[in-house]
């Protein structure tokens, strides 16, 4: 009985329209990658770029809540 090791990874199969794959095989020959390293870019950036969104958006409600308007009024906070 021969026993495969278990995968690292998951194989994933997806569709695109050939404008997109046009574009996804120019992107991959300009860069130098494979497909999985665009898509393994493209998921983390986005999830840094989601993550940057909370942030601004906990920052927006911080400055509501101490009714802070401009960069004096930080000023003012971090020196009281």
């Amino acid at each position: 009985m021969t026993v495969t090791p278990e995968r690292k990874s998951k194989v994933v199969s997806m569709s695109l329209s050939r404008e997109d794959y046009k574009l996804l095989e120019k992107m991959r020959k300009r860069e130098k990658k494979t497909r999985s390293e665009l898509f393994k870019g493209m998921i983390n950036r986005y999830s840094r770029e989601k993550a940057w969104e909370q942030i601004f958006a906990w920052g927006k409600e911080t400055g509501r809540k101490f009714k802070i308007t401009s960069e004096e009024d930080v000023l003012k906070i971090l020196n009281d």
